[in-house]
């Protein structure tokens, strides 16, 4: 199963789930990594290293490094145990990392400081929502956004939500009002163009990833959608193109499947054929795709024969 979702960005909640009926024998080649961050800062007075600590953190934060985003806003809260901004870093920083329900704590004692309720909510939904308590995170979501309408990634996730509720036309929304905030939100751009294709408007959802794409040439997640969106249309040859040596097994894979899916049977079995061929290793989801494809080629054949041996007039 493509895991389409699943390589969304945490800060920003990409979608998270898929949708069986159109993923079923889809696979993602995209790698994920982190980096480990130290943390050295300049002999000076208190105020001034805070000052740093902060900084590289949430340039850290920003680059994506949480584990050394992780490391400058924890040295901030050893010496200053409620300096907000470090708290909501620090929860984000844990967040990104994967640990949501750490991260929830986090925003707990964020939310103790009532300048800050507004983003603390924030980040006890988007933690709700990677721990899957879908009902729990629109609360707070919501609660956050009775605060302060401008939180972007708040309207991002109700979107989420409400996709994987099968609210598609309300997460668009959503969306919609994300990026009346956030024009260069690119992961809202990303989530709205998976909306159109887990609803299977192919053709829309085609021209929003390429908005993306666009704005974001190098977007792995988006590329990898477009490809999904074109070949549900039948534009198997627009889909392969700029695809990468290493990544031709499984984006034939891909294909095989959607094809077969569509009931394009031959261009499914060739190209099933070569992400077998071209894999360095045992490949083994597109064999059981290859292995599907012949069964419903059989059974389209015993449909089509009687028991003589003999065509079915139709």
């Amino acid at each position: 199963m493509i895991l389409l979702v699943k390589g969304i960005i945490i800060v920003g909640l990409v979608v998270l789930a898929g949708c069986s009926s159109l993923e079923q024998g889809l696979e993602t080649s995209e790698p994920s990594s982190a980096r480990a961050g130290t943390v050295a800062f300049p002999a000076s007075n208190e105020a001034t290293s805070i000052r740093w600590l902060l900084a590289k953190g949430q340039k850290s934060l920003e680059s994506g490094d949480h584990r050394s985003a992780y490391e400058h806003f924890s040295q901030v809260l050893r010496s200053d145990r409620s300096n907000p901004e470090a708290l909501r870093g620090l929860g984000e920083s844990i967040l990104i990392g994967g640990e949501p329900q750490k991260a929830l704590s986090v925003f707990a004692k964020l939310e103790q400081l009532p300048d800050h309720r507004a983003t603390a909510y924030q980040g006890q939904g988007l933690a709700l929502l990677a721990m899957g308590q879908h009902a729990k995170a629109e609360g707070v979501l919501e609660k956050a956004l009775r605060e302060d309408t401008h939180l972007w990634r708040v309207w991002n996730a109700l979107g989420t939500i409400k996709d994987r509720a099968g609210l598609w036309k309300e997460a668009r929304q959503d969306y919609d009002k994300a990026l009346e905030i956030n024009s260069n939100a690119i992961e809202v751009m990303n989530n709205r163009g998976t909306s159109f294709l887990w609803e299977r408007k192919f053709p829309e959802a085609e021209l929003a990833f390429k908005a993306v794409l666009g704005r974001s040439p190098e977007l792995p997640q988006a590329r990898t959608s477009l490809r999904l969106a074109l070949a549900w249309q039948g534009k198997y040859v627009e889909a392969l193109t700029g695809t990468r040596k290493d990544e031709l097994p499984v984006v034939l894979n891909n294909l095989g499947y959607i094809a077969t899916k569509r009931g394009d049977y031959e261009v499914a079995e060739a190209y099933l054929a070569q992400a077998l061929q071209l894999s360095p290793s045992y490949y083994a989801k597109a064999a059981e795709n290859l292995e599907y494809l012949r069964q419903l080629k059989n059974a389209a054949t015993a449909q089509n024969t009687d028991l003589s041996g003999k065509k079915k007039n139709r």
